[in-house]
């Protein structure tokens, strides 16, 4: 049983880190900044933002850089209630809540994220010019079903609106956490959804962690007061409790656990095994003594460290299927019954169970009949 976990856990963790991401983590910097935090206003806040981010692509290695309420797998996260035009909930139905972010025009290049059809974000969308949205392929499939998506509309904050239309599709990605299903999402741009708390988003030609302390001195010469809530890679971040840590810890903990099961199963069957032997010396030597060919012996007595494995292997297997049921969300891209992994855990034990055998079926080998009927 504990083994079979250990092995999902492991090949989950395989395909979670395979596992397209929607965008390029690479050279890529994040900081975590909230000027409201010192007192600054709405425009002031404006203000500050824009110089910082003029300053960061000025600096030497920074290919472009964006600024987004949050970044890719971290914190915190908008979240918003979503009404389609023209297609009213039916009565007692609630809408579905789906996450989004707040950027600028150059998110999507800096991070690299792929856009499938319509266009990104532009300086022309401000305050002034109607409100738009770029939504990820699940949710353009999820609300427009066999639709082009471009040009619909929908609100995020009430069935009356306001209402944000549709401009582009981007491909689907990981958000908030790692996870195995496609989750819809959306994006709109900073300039029409205001928020002091911003994200930083830097893409360099050489290691990020090169350009922390410039981007610090940049922030300090600005605003010496702003502080900063958080400043690491993107990869540090989708490797991190967002990402694939979690994943880690516990197929690391589960093979722990399955190596210590596979230590005592081995001892076990070996000491059942030889203990097994030692009260059929007599029978043995009788065998022997009687024309028994050493093939005989060791299948004897590798039949009964077998058949103990066999018990064992049926109630583990089965006692894996129930207790993979309830961690079926922990895993990613593979099934909680996946067949390759209970049948690698069934060769492997039954290939151990042969080698713990081995050493009391070679010693029975080496019973001189005349001593084992002398024998007690």
């Amino acid at each position: 049983m504990l083994l079979v976990v250990a092995g999902l856990f492991i090949r989950s963790l395989n395909r979670a880190e395979h596992t397209s991401l929607g965008f390029e983590p690479e050279h890529v910097l994040n900081m975590m900044i909230d000027p409201h935090q010192i007192g600054y206003d709405e425009a002031r806040t404006k203000t500050f933002y824009r110089e910082l981010e003029r300053r960061a692509r000025a600096l030497p290695g920074v290919e472009s850089a964006s600024l987004s309420y949050t970044a890719p797998m971290g914190f915190p996260s908008h979240a918003g209630p979503i009404y389609v035009e023209a297609h009213p909930l039916p009565s007692g139905r609630q809408p579905p809540v789906i996450l989004f972010n707040s950027i600028d025009p150059a998110f999507f290049p800096t991070l690299r994220v792929p856009l499938l059809q319509g266009r990104r974000f532009s300086d022309a969308d401000t305050e002034t010019s109607r409100a738009v949205a770029i939504v990820n392929r699940t949710m353009a499939r999820k609300l427009w079903p066999n639709e082009n998506p471009l040009g619909k509309r929908f609100s995020f904050q009430s069935a009356a609106g306001p209402f944000v239309e549709v401009v582009g599709v981007a491909s689907d990605g990981q958000y908030f956490f790692v996870s195995q299903d496609s989750q819809p999402y959306f994006y709109v741009p900073l300039e029409q959804n205001y928020s002091s708390f911003r994200s930083l988003l830097i893409r360099t030609s050489g290691p990020p962690e090169s350009l922390m302390t410039p981007i610090q001195d940049v922030l300090r010469t600005l605003a010496p007061d702003v502080p900063i809530f958080d400043l690491r890679t993107s990869e540090q971040m989708v490797h991190g409790i967002e990402g694939f840590l979690l994943f880690r810890l516990a197929a690391s903990l589960a093979a722990i656990m399955g190596s210590l099961g596979l230590v005592l199963a081995v001892m076990g069957v070996y000491g059942i095994v030889s203990f097994a032997v030692s009260g059929r010396t007599q029978e043995i030597g009788i065998r022997m003594a009687l024309g028994a060919e050493a093939r005989d012996i060791l299948q004897l007595v590798a039949r009964e460290g077998l058949g103990l494995v066999m018990a064992g292997l049926l109630i583990g297997l089965l006692a894996a299927l129930a207790l993979t049921r309830a961690m079926a969300r922990l895993l990613i891209g593979i099934s909680a019954t996946d067949p390759v992994t209970y049948a690698m855990v069934a060769v492997l034990l039954s290939a151990v169970a042969l080698a713990a055998c081995w050493i009391p079926a070679r010693r029975a080998l080496r019973v001189d009949p005349m001593v084992a009927l002398r024998y007690e």
